[in-house]
């Protein structure tokens, strides 16, 4: 006998299974012996599982595993390279490649010292946030309570009734998610036709990517029939809606709409997300794939733009793929228009980005309106010589393509011809397609007035932190050479064109544009100047813009569609530093040691107040990054 008992089976016998009625297991089974059949039972071997299919998550949960990989093993060999360098060397790099990592030009080559990293990791309880800008990281370093940043935005401003914006749910997700018992409010075709002209007036005039005449019927082919146009379409009205209503200011959505603006706002969002999820954009992008947010993850959004962008070929010129004038020409605009963007998460969030955008030959689009655009045309116009909707964003274009240009600059060789001559050549050039564009702007019409001063914030701002930048690389071993009047009045005048622009009431329907626009960098110079220089002739101008400029911040965050980025807690930190030093100046104590904000001020004013050319040279502004700034 068997020194194991024979095993129950496991499963119903093979007659039991077929015929789907219930067996007892024994053996042979009580069916099969009433039967007279013979009883078998199938192998006991237990089945191989099949293999779960790998979904969109789960690349790319291991896509975001292998670059946090990537990341921490380049960021170990450049530790030990910089530690290997001789003073003043810098690494170089293919183009294209972040470059320029230089050693410290106080340090003495029989005796090097450990070059104090430029990364930040904010820890609180199980959130934490990420930095590698070090004039940010320098100030993060210098709070006593660093955990407190992270809590700070969330509990020193009003809880928003509103979620984030965007997510990558729609792009992750599929359809089925969206429960269409939770759609709730829907927008009537009356509103939709209002929210469509209403965009038209406030925002294509600034985010020029539709051709308002071909769009037209297709948005107003979704209001009347959305059942027959396309999943893609439909996230693109989606997004259209979204965009204009935040516009509006809340008694305006109120009365177009008939909900308060954040109930449409959300709305809107989910919408988009679902029609997002219906598309399947990340297999099958088009050209009327649209995204519109505004947050943290703006830099990867645009990314992930950029990367559907080279998916469908927008990278290449439409002419050398065989494509029409006009598709060619709605292409460029949707193209450079991602270009322009790319990198604005760095100045707001002080996360350093380098352009990871490759190669592309798509030409500038033409200063032309809509109407002289038609898609049955032969060959395009000549571009405009007044003011067109394009103007604006074409200024954008052509900052980003001398930035690129700047970028270069900065990683070739000095040669015989000084780098400050050629930075200077390249600004005047800009400044001249700039004033191409605006010279025949009629300040009376609003957005031609929204078009000359936003292009002289932006020209001004380029030339101030180009100059300075290049500079700090030629002379590393000036030390405050920055604390001068002519800089702070240069600042001071961005400052005041943004302060300009908030203040015209006609321009109002263009204010959601200056939200996406703190002007952080030249607030924080400001600041800096400040601490290092408490008096001066235009001190107290510098402080009423200052005090202006964070009221301005202030009507921002109240107005925001989710949380206040942690870099504005910062500035109000160092905000709170100046107006320290300032009463300390104004009193004549040099050693006062009171506290403000857990934050011993007056220790770090003596001790760690580092001059600008270490500032900004560790704050990798380098002239990769001054894409970040427009």
């Amino acid at each position: 006998p068997s020194p194991h008992p024979r095993r129950k089976p496991d499963r119903s016998c093979v007659l039991c299974h077929r015929r789907k009625i219930r067996c007892d297991r024994q053996t042979p089974c009580l069916a099969c012996v009433r039967a007279r059949l013979t009883c078998t039972y199938p192998a006991s071997d237990k089945p191989v599982r099949r293999v779960r299919k790998a979904t969109i998550a789960d690349v790319a949960s291991r896509i975001s595993d292998l670059e946090k990989t990537i990341v921490a093993a380049s960021i170990d060999q450049g530790s030990t390279a910089r530690r290997s360098l001789p003073p003043h060397a810098h690494i170089s790099a293919p183009v294209g490649l972040p470059v320029s990592l230089p050693v410290s030009p106080h340090e003495s080559p029989q005796e090097p010292q450990e070059i104090p990293s430029e990364e930040v990791l904010i820890r609180n309880g199980t959130s934490s946030q990420y930095f590698n800008e070090l004039l940010i990281s320098k100030v993060i370093e210098e709070d006593q309570d660093k955990s407190s940043l992270l809590h700070t935005p969330y509990s020193e401003t009003k809880q928003q009734d509103l979620d984030s914006p965007f997510s990558l749910m729609g792009l992750l997700s599929s359809p089925a998610v969206f429960d269409e018992k939770e759609r709730g409010w829907r927008l009537s075709r009356l509103s939709a036709t209002q929210l469509w002209h209403l965009f038209v007036q406030n925002v294509d005039a600034t985010i020029k990517i539709l051709h308002i005449p071909t769009d037209e019927v297709t948005v107003f082919t979704a209001i009347h029939q959305p059942e027959s146009v396309s999943s893609d379409v439909l996230a693109m009205v989606s997004a259209v809606y979204f965009a204009t209503t935040l516009t509006l200011e809340p008694e305006e959505a109120q009365h177009i709409l008939g909900v308060d603006k954040s109930n449409a706002l959300r709305t809107f969002k989910r919408e988009f997300q679902r029609h997002l999820a219906g598309a399947d954009m990340l297999e099958n992008p088009t050209a009327s794939s649209r995204a519109y947010y505004h947050g943290r993850g703006i830099w990867i959004l645009n990314g992930l733009a950029v990367r559907m962008a080279h998916s469908i070929g927008l990278h290449r010129d439409g002419t050398k793929l065989g494509m029409s004038p006009f598709e060619s020409e709605v292409r460029r605009r949707l193209w450079w228009h991602f270009l322009a963007r790319d990198g604005r998460a760095a100045e707001d969030h002080g996360i350093s980005s380098w352009s990871t955008v490759p190669g592309y030959d798509t030409k500038m689009p033409l200063n032309v309106d809509d109407n002289e655009l038609r898609p049955d045309m032969k060959e395009l116009p000549p571009p405009h010589g007044g003011w067109t909707k394009m103007s604006l964003p074409l200024t954008c274009m052509e900052v980003a393509q001398t930035l690129q240009n700047m970028a270069n600059l900065s990683m070739t060789p000095s040669g015989s011809t000084p780098k400050e001559v050629i930075r200077s050549n390249m600004f005047n050039q800009l400044r001249s397609r700039v004033e191409h564009y605006i010279k025949p702007c009629n300040p009376v019409i609003p957005i031609q007035r929204m078009t000359m001063k936003t292009a002289l914030a932006m020209v001004h701002k380029i030339d101030f932190v180009t100059r300075q930048q290049l500079a700090i690389m030629e002379n590393p071993d000036k030390r405050n050479a920055f604390a001068t009047e002519a800089n702070l009045l240069s600042a001071l005048r961005c400052l005041e064109i943004h302060l300009e622009l908030w203040g015209d009431e006609l321009l109002r329907p263009y204010r959601w544009c200056m939200y996406g626009h703190p002007q952080y960098h030249m607030l924080l110079y400001v600041l800096w100047h400040l601490c290092v220089c408490p008096s001066g002739p235009s001190v107290d101008r510098a402080w009423v813009i200052v005090e202006k400029t964070f009221e301005l911040e202030q009507v921002r965050l109240s107005t925001a569609v989710s949380s206040p980025a942690l870099k504005s807690v910062i500035l109000k930190r160092l905000h709170k530093k100046a107006v320290m030093i300032r009463q300390s100046s104004i009193n004549g104590s040099d050693n006062t040691s009171s506290t403000s904000g857990n934050v011993d001020w007056s220790s770090l004013m003596q001790n760690n107040m580092p001059d600008w050319n270490t500032l900004v040279e560790d704050l990798h502004l380098d002239l990769h990054d001054f894409s970040s700034y427009f």
